[in-house]
Order: structure tokens, then sequence, then C-alpha cells
């Protein structure tokens, strides 16, 4: 199986850069801590291209292959490789999909 391309990240702080690719002209740059499913920092922080308006301390949907950033920004000499595709307003797991994480143990779902 392929590595997951689709990662969850937080708005760390934003870039502004006044010389840079002709790409990213136009572009809001994000900086992103890539996160693990109980919200720790899983990677260095990366630099993104946010086209969906996210700010500081906003959980993020990224996507984090080159070749794919290329394809939905329609731009085949983009230098870049990570690119904000969603803000995330909640999400839920489940205790039997936390019970199958290597190294994890299941988080306490209170009963109502």
């Amino acid at each position: 199986m392929g590595e997951i391309l689709v990662k969850l990240g937080r708005v760390i702080g934003s870039i502004v850069s006044t010389l840079k690719s002709e790409s990213f002209k136009g572009a809001k740059l994000l900086l992103v801590e890539r996160i693990d499913l109980q919200g720790k920092r899983s990677a260095s922080p990366v630099v993104a291209i946010d086209r969906v308006d996210a700010g500081p301390e906003d959980l993020v949907l990224l996507i984090d292959e080159g070749n794919s950033v290329r394809q939905l920004l329609q731009d085949e000499r983009v230098p870049a490789r990570t690119l904000v595709i969603g803000v995330i307003d909640h999400f839920d797991l489940g205790e039997d999909f936390l019970s199958q994480l290597p190294g994890k143990a299941p988080r306490k779902v209170k009963k109502s």
C-alpha cells in the first residue's frame, strides 16, 4: 500500500515573500505543522499553498505530493509539494478505528 497523500495539519504561521516563483503570484503561503490523529506534531513544518482561506491555528487537510498538487492547480511548472485543500471543523474517530492504530491505545469514549 502506498503512502497516504491526504494528511492532517495545523496552521502555525503565514509566509510573506516579495520575490517568488511566477507560479506563486497571488497565492497565500502558510506554514503548517503536520499532525497525527491524536493532534500531536508528526513531522517538521511545511510551506503549503492555501486555496481555502485557512487561518492561524486552523486544522487543515493537506495534499502532500507534488504531482497531485500540480494537477489540482493545473500548473505543471509550480514548484510546490503541499496544498491546503480543506479546513477541518470537527473530526471524530470511533473506538474501533483507534484500537487498530499501531502503538495507540483506544480512546475512552463516554457512553450517554
